[in-house]
């Protein structure tokens, strides 16, 4: 019903009325020409043009999914390396607690030395 309007109201302009007219003879040739050369080797064309297509289409998906993931990967390696740097950062700062740490362990034994042997003095 629609189909009618739409070509009821068209019907009075020329130019569609052509455009109409061109497309119905687009369509009817290609019928004759699909029945005079045989509709399996026309089908088949199309089927391998659908095909190429498809293919194409998983080519270009598989190249931004690809294109996606280097980003990611790029993303996960570069914060990877920034918690490599701050690790650093926090190890060579329990180095220098550590060094510290030892010195005073050191000066603190020869202090208790030097009690300890006061102490048998006093004795």
């Amino acid at each position: 019903m629609l189909y009618g309007k739409i070509c009821a109201v068209e019907s009075k302009n020329p130019v569609m009325q052509e455009f109409w007219a061109g497309f119905a003879a687009f369509i009817k040739s290609f019928w004759n020409q699909a029945a005079r050369q045989g509709f399996s080797i026309m089908l088949l064309i199309i089927t391998n043009v659908g095909f190429i297509f498809w293919i194409d289409s998983l080519n270009s998906d598989m190249l931004r999914m690809r294109a996606e993931h280097r980003v990611e990967i790029m993303e996960v390696r570069n914060e990877y390396r920034g918690d490599i740097q701050r690790l650093r950062v926090v190890i060579d700062s329990l180095k220098n607690g550590l060094d510290d740490c030892n010195a005073a362990r050191i000066r603190l034994e020869a202090q208790n030395a030097t009690l300890l042997a006061f102490m048998k003095q006093k004795r």
